[in-house]
């Protein structure tokens, strides 16, 4: 992540599957469309209290159940 422009580069992985690398900025947020066989959902990176890199994931995984939630990655 590059601090002065708030831009982000981030490769995705699901259930062993590459859904490829997203780049875009965490000002406006960077919101990853999943739609796989063996998973569906989104995925969000975006920025908490200024200085917080944070990920926001809803997905369903089959064979696997349902994943949502909220998590810090960083803060600086």
């Amino acid at each position: 992540m590059n601090k002065s422009t708030f831009e982000i580069r981030v490769v995705i992985k699901i259930a062993g599957i590459t859904v490829g690398t997203f780049v875009g900025n965490l000002k406006d947020g960077v919101v990853i469309n999943i739609n796989l066989l063996a998973a569906k959902g989104t995925i969000k990176f975006y920025l908490k209290n200024g200085s917080e890199l944070w990920i926001h994931y809803e997905l369903k995984i089959l064979f696997d159940g349902t994943f949502e939630g909220d998590k810090k990655i960083i803060g600086w």
